[in-house]
């Protein structure tokens, strides 16, 4: 009999798959994201032996040991080894069992109570370069006994649920897959339902599970559930909620939302696999009033197409989610998609969501995940259809409620509208105390944000972000892309870099009219290419105060940036901010001061240059002290707890805050020389909300404004009319009001004027050709006019003595009535005419665009022709030719070439085409071109193949399938590890025939797909069958001991080529045994160096479609 020193010789080398998957999944997700795996060069090469290993029964927990042990040193998981004793001592070791921790300690439930366990462990790492498998030594053996209990089959590792469980907290209990499905008959969670599903799932639900006099109010999670039902590592066609490839169905949707509590007890939900419309996650909606809390989702895989919102958790939230968080993949071409929420409604705290969010530029032709190919415009190699603009962020898509202390760490990427590391967009909503730190990027007529994208008319308090956002597009931003809402005691520090016509800044790419910027700062380098790049701002005509930038600012082709912002319009107002002259390499900038390194780390309170720095954050009257000066050797820091009140949950939970009220104003009538006050009457059905009041003239030339408390004051600056719009906010939504103002010169007198001259009439400019034509009405007693332009905002001022700002006087002794400017800008070209004799000139006119371009192309059509593509269109009206642009890489106009100009066809040839091809057709005369439109493809789309299968041919994998009509090649993809089609990669891109030979499969796993593709695209993928050519198992397989050796025989096998034999001389299992002869023809081998005492023998049968199922051997008892 072994003793049990001989359970040293447990040899686990046939452990490896499992060991492998095992310990990249407990190193891989159970660790933190501050604790990567080591580089190579300091991977350790040893692992120390676990010791101190100790065994006890759980308590009163019925079936259950408890161990804890000194971990083994260099070891990355550990695994206990654990059997019965009685078996032990019988040397009975056929029930072995094993499982694995990460850490110190664990729980092994499921155990026979009064059963007496031995347990012994032992720990292992994996290093990756080079690959390997390092084992630590075995603890010592240690015995418990579990209390008293019914047995289970096998033992697992669990955690207590900290939930009140069997109902009496008003929540039924959940602890199957079935009994979660079968919530979607019972959305109000009272345990009634006439839904025979519902009632096999939960027999007497309402009266079964002690649920209070009250009833039951909701239901509660008592155990871990994981939709990989089958345990193959992977959701697919063998799990029991795989649903034909859709898998879970959201419970509640738009229209019927979930209606109670869902309290997840701290347990986990793995492997939720959706690919489904239009509301998704586990739960599609969830109703006002409704309550989800304490729940984990892990490893998450959820994707969509069409319009709706999708997140891991839910699709639309309208009620409240507390202490929550998702891990894993959200993807789709959808309105709002988020890491955890894909549009919240309601209020959101204590949550998180780690893992990657991504929205596809555009809908394909083929299924959901189709919808990812690189698409946008007109792509005449692929799919068509719906361009995305998505609301994407890392936690929630679009967010109208609220979001209190929640972060997220998912990287972010889309293409088109609003992207956020926290939230897509922030529209009206509140953002407080939360954070971002991964990486977001965006491209094409995109909003991107560290934390949010697109913040209108929210309020962001208490936050920040630190990944890097990056883009081609416009407004891209440290914190926010494009802010028009308040923004208060935040800061970002991740890079930013943007490309194209952008708005590029360290905190905000754009701060519009209504943006106000408060307590705030940024410190990451700024670069790209564009317009305006600023260190916190790029473009400004909203408040900002008390912030300040350091981090360097770099630009080129428009702009080579500034250290505050770039630009401020005449709306902009910068007060008391400061930019770091030395570490922005820059001493300029359109607003704030310039100031040194020590000239900003010197002040250690509020004083010197932060005398105005301690600010009202929540417009309650009194400052809020939200900085934290540091030492002279610091930049001041924005303190952690945010000031009381400032938390952004100025509503209490569950309540709405209602917007201002403005009345409307009438036009109003004004002259120069006498200002004009206009009481704004405006109303907050909130009690205690303080209204503020901001005012903009949209032409400063004609009149400026400003404003004390409720009371606007129109100063008029020249004839003409102007728009004053006023701005009222209660702190978290904000209202508008506009009204015209005409303004008329003062009797006998011209402002900007020495003459009584009327100011031109019918003053109008049109493009003709590379030109400018500028016209106006004869003025009765002029003898000559005055042109001037400007080539960038619309705004010129001409004071009496003839002095100009914004604006240059382009010709100044014009005699007729036309004036033909021929160096004008390309984009940008305002012009004003003034009419001027001996005594003076009249006040100036602005000039209004007249456009004469003519309407763009129809039914613009690509084809191929052989080796070439013709671009075709319907002929326009008052075209005189055409353009036509060009992009082979990109599939944007943005980043498209003229390919040809003055075509006066209404088709065109390209001769050099691409493997990609995009066009895009512009009708063009001497007014200008029209807006270009793209060409739409016209080579169908091959079907998809059928008939596909695979078999094992040796050592290789032959796929194989039938011909499709159109298809010019077939495209194979492969995965090694999981079933789905998301986790494939191509394997060969142009295989011309019906075949393809894989030479290099994996030795266990292998998963396939083809599609059919031609100059249109490629069609949707089918799915490879395996066909199993294996020979059957063998029969009668014995084995006799001959003298010292032992022979192994069996009976023949119809198309088998050769038998493989196993072998093990310890354990009676066969999951320890090795191979002791890879290939015998014939049907018996004689093993001559077999054990003494204990021999275990296993035989499969082979041919090149592999090896059958192994068959233990049996012994003749000689």
């Amino acid at each position: 009999m072994p003793t049990r020193n001989h359970h040293y010789r447990l040899r686990l080398a046939g452990l490896f798959v499992l060991l492998c998957v095992l310990a990249v999944a407990l190193v891989g997700f159970g660790g933190s994201a501050q604790s990567p795996l080591p580089t190579p060069t300091e991977e350790p090469t040893f692992v120390g032996p676990v010791t101190n290993l100790v065994a006890s029964a759980q308590g009163q927990d019925a079936g259950a040991v408890r161990l804890t042990w000194t971990a083994a040193e260099n070891a990355l998981v550990h695994f206990i080894v654990y059997l019965k004793s009685e078996d032990y001592s019988a040397g009975n070791y056929t029930d072995v069992r094993m499982v694995p921790f990460n850490g110190s300690e664990g729980v092994i439930s499921g155990l026979e109570g009064g059963t007496s366990y031995d347990f012994i462990a032992r720990g292992m790492r994996l290093n990756f370069n080079p690959y390997d498998e390092i084992w630590g030594g075995w603890s010592q053996w240690v015995s418990a006994t579990p209390s008293m209990a019914q047995s289970a089959t096998t033992g697992t590792t669990t955690t207590p649920s900290p939930g009140s469980g069997g109902g009496a907290g008003g929540l039924i209990p959940v602890s199957s897959l079935a009994q979660l499905n079968a919530i979607r008959w019972d959305l109000d969670g009272d345990g009634v339902s006439d839904n025979a599903e519902y009632a096999a799932a939960f027999p007497n639900a309402a009266s079964g599970h002690g649920c209070p006099a009250s009833g039951c109010a909701g239901y509660e999670l008592t155990t871990d559930l994981d939709f990989d039902t089958n345990g193959n590592g992977v959701v697919d066609a063998g799990d029991a909620y795989w649903n034909n490839g859709a898998g879970w169905e959201p419970i509640g949707t738009g229209n019927g939302p979930f209606k109670a509590t869902f309290d997840g007890a701290g347990h986990t939900i793995s492997n939720l696999y959706i690919r489904r419309a239009p509301e998704i996650g586990l739960f599609g909606a969830i109703h006002s009033g409704s309550l989800i809390t304490r729940t984990g989702l892990v490893s998450t895989n959820v994707a969509t197409s069409g319009y709706g919102s999708a997140g891991a958790l839910a699709g639309i939230n309208n009620g409240a989610i507390k202490n929550s968080y998702s891990n894993g993949l959200v993807a789709g071409c959808v309105d709002n998609i988020g890491g955890l929420v894909g549009a919240n409604n309601g209020s959101i705290a204590g949550s998180r969501s780690v893992g990657e969010v991504r929205s596809a530029r555009k809908t394909g032709g083929g299924g959901l995940l189709e919808g990812f190919q690189d698409l946008i415009g007109i792509h005449i190699f692929g799919a068509s259809g719906r361009t995305c603009y998505t609301d994407g962020g890392g936690f929630v898509g679009q967010n109208i409620g609220s979001i209190t202390d929640s972060h997220s760490t998912s990287e972010v990427s889309g293409f088109n509208d609003n992207f956020g590391g926290l939230v897509g967009s922030n529209r009206d909503g509140v953002i407080d105390g939360s954070y971002a730190t991964g990486n977001v990027s965006g491209n094409g007529y995109a909003d991107v944000g560290g934390l949010v994208g697109d913040n209108r008319a929210g309020r962001i308090t208490g936050s920040h972000a630190t990944g890097s956002v990056s883009g081609n597009g416009d407004l891209f931003g440290g914190l926010i892309g494009r802010n028009a809402g308040t923004v208060a005691a935040s800061y970002a520090a991740g890079t930013v870099s943007g490309n194209g016509f952008s708005r590029v800044g360290g905190l905000v790419g754009g701060n519009d009219l209504t943006g106000n910027i408060i307590a705030t700062y940024a410190s990451g380098t700024v670069s790209g290419r564009g317009d305006f790049f600023g260190g916190l701002v790029g473009r400004n005509s909203g408040s900002i105060t008390a912030s300040y930038a350091t981090g360097r600012v770099s630009g080129n082709s428009g702009s080579d940036g500034s250290g505050l912002l770039d630009f401020n319009s005449d709306d902009g107002v910068v007060t008391n901010s400061y930019w770091d002259t030395q570490t922005s390499g820059h001493t300029d900038s359109d607003g704030g001061v310039g100031k040194t390194t020590q000239e900003l780390q010197s002040p250690t309170d509020y004083t010197g240059i932060y005398t105005g720095w301690n600010v009202d954050l929540n417009e309650d009257g009194s400052a809020d002290d939200p900085w934290d000066f540091g030492t002279s050797n610091d930049y001041p820091k924005l303190k952690s707890v945010a000031p009381a009140g400032a938390t952004g949950t100025a509503q209490p939970s569950g309540s709405t805050n209602n917007p201002p009220v403005v009345q409307t104003i009438t036009a109003q009538n004004a002259t120069v020389g006498t200002n004009l006050t206009v009481t704004v009457s405006a109303t907050d059905a909130d009690a205690g909300d303080t209204l503020t009041y901001r005012a903009a003239s949209s032409n400063t030339a004609v009149a400026t404004v400003s404003v004390s408390g409720n009371v606007v004051t129109v100063t008029p600056v020249a004839a003409g009319t102007t728009t004053i719009t006023v701005i009222v906010s209660d702190g978290q939504a904000t209202a508008t009001k506009s009204f015209t103002v005409s303004v008329t010169a003062a009797t006998g007198t011209q402002q900007s004027s020495s003459s009584d001259l009327q100011s031109p009439q019918n003053v109008q400019f049109i493009w003709n050709n590379d030109q400018v034509e500028v016209s106006w009405d004869a003025v009765p007693g002029a003898e000559y006019y005055k042109v001037y332009h400007n080539d960038f905002s619309s705004t010129c001022r001409v004071r009496s003595d003839g002095s100009v700002s914004f604006c240059e006087l382009l010709a100044g002794n014009v005699s007729g009535t036309t004036y033909t400017h021929t160096n004008p800008d390309e984009d940008r070209n305002h012009y004003w005419i003034a009419a001027c004799n001996s005594e003076g000139c009249s006040n100036i006119v602005a000039a209004t665009f007249v456009d004469t371009r003519p309407s763009p192309p129809t039914n613009v059509v690509g084809e191929f022709v052989g080796q070439n593509i013709r671009i075709s269109w319907d002929a326009v009206s008052g075209a005189d030719y055409y353009e036509v642009y060009y992009d082979d890489f990109r599939g944007s106009l943005f980043f498209a070439d003229l390919l040809a100009t003055n075509v006066t066809a209404t088709t065109y040839l390209h001769t050099e085409i691409d493997d990609e091809n995009w066009y895009w057709v512009s009708a063009c005369n001497s007014g200008g071109c029209s807006d270009p439109v793209g060409a739409t493809p016209v080579e169908p789309v091959p079907d998809k193949p059928t008939n596909v299968q695979y078999v094992r041919d040796g050592s290789t994998m032959r796929v194989s399938w039938d011909a499709v009509e159109g298809a010019d090649y077939y495209q194979v993809y492969y995965e090694d590890f999981h079933s789905s089609f998301s986790f494939a990669e191509l394997l060969v891109d142009n295989v011309s025939g019906t075949t393809y030979t894989h030479t290099s499969p994996d030795e266990d796993r292998n998963y396939y797909w083809v599609a059919a593709c031609n100059r249109g695209g490629c069609s949707e993928v089918t799915t490879a069958v395996f066909i199993d050519t294996r020979p059957a198992a063998p029969t009668n397989v014995r084995y006799v001991r001959d003298g010292s050796s032992i022979r192994v025989s069996w009976n023949a096998v119809s198309g088998a080529d050769y038998y493989r034999i196993y072998y093990e001389d310890f354990f009676s299992s066969f999951f320890f045994a090795d191979v002791l002869v890879s290939s015998v023809t014939g049907t018996s081998y004689l093993h001559t160096d077999p054990d003494e005492d204990t021999n275990y023998y296993w035989v499969a049968a082979c041919n090149s479609g592999g090896c059958s199922e192994s068959v233990s051997a049996t012994s003749d008892g000689t």
